[in-house]
C-alpha cells in the first residue's frame, strides 16, 4: 500500500511543475485493483460500470497521480454512433487534483471521495460518460458525488490513427497550479480536461 500512496499522494503545484510520466503497467494494475477493492460496490453510484483494470492508463508527476479505467463494453465502433443517450466510458481516479470549474476547484460536497489504504489517503472518483448535446456536440461528462455531471468537455475526433487501446492519458502544465489532462479514446478521439489544485 505504501507504493500506492507514494504515487497517488498529490499537491498540484508539484503535479504541474514536475516531470509527468506514465505509470508502469504492472504497477498500475496492482494499484487499480487495490483502489477498486477499497472502494467496494457502493449502492449510490450514478452510472453502472464494469471497468477493465488490465487496460487502465495512469500518470504520475512528483507525488501526483491519476488512473483512468475504461468500461469493458466500450468499443471504437460505439464512438461513431454516440447519440443523446449517454454511453458509459469508465472511471477516472485522482488525488489532490480535481477538474477545474471556471478555473476553481469544486467544493468537497460535489466530489465522491474514497479513503484508500492504511493511511486513509483521499482519492476522488469520477464516472465517465459521453453523449451529444442539444447542439449536436459530443461531450464527455465527469460525474462524481451527484447524478448530474460535474464537468462536461468536448470529445473531439482527431486526425490520429485509430488504436486498439481504449484509454491513453497525458498531461500538460498551463499555470502554476493548473494543467490539462488529455484523455485519448481509441487513439482517434480526445478530451481536454482542465485540472486545478484540490481544496482538500
Amino acid at each position: 500500500m505504501k507504493t500506492l500512496i507514494a504515487i497517488l499522494a498529490v499537491s498540484v503545484a508539484t503535479v504541474v511543475a514536475a516531470e509527468i510520466e506514465s505509470i508502469d503497467s504492472e504497477q498500475l494494475g496492482k494499484i487499480a485493483r487495490r483502489i477498486l477493492s477499497d472502494y467496494g460496490s457502493p449502492a449510490d453510484v450514478p452510472v453502472a460500470t464494469d471497468v477493465d483494470v488490465e487496460k487502465a492508463a495512469g500518470l504520475k508527476g512528483g507525488e501526483a497521480g491519476l488512473i483512468a479505467m475504461p468500461d469493458k463494453k466500450l468499443s471504437a465502433e460505439s464512438l461513431a454512433t454516440i447519440s443523446d443517450k449517454p454511453v458509459t466510458f469508465g472511471q477516472l481516479w485522482m488525488h489532490k487534483v480535481v477538474p477545474a470549474i471556471g478555473g476553481s476547484a469544486p467544493s468537497a460536497a460535489k466530489l465522491r471521495t474514497v479513503e484508500v489504504g492504511d493511511e486513509h489517503k483521499k482519492v476522488e472518483v469520477y464516472y465517465l460518460t459521453a453523449a451529444k448535446s442539444p447542439a449536436g456536440v459530443v461531450e464527455l461528462s465527469l460525474i462524481s458525488a451527484g447524478k448530474e455531471p460535474l464537468v462536461k468537455v468536448p470529445l473531439v475526433k482527431t486526425d490520429a490513427a485509430e488504436s486498439a487501446t481504449p484509454f491513453s492519458v497525458s498531461a500538460q502544465k498551463d499555470g502554476e497550479q493548473s494543467g490539462v489532462l488529455v484523455l485519448s479514446v481509441f487513439g482517434s478521439y480526445k478530451a481536454d480536461i482542465p485540472l486545478t489544485k484540490s481544496a482538500q
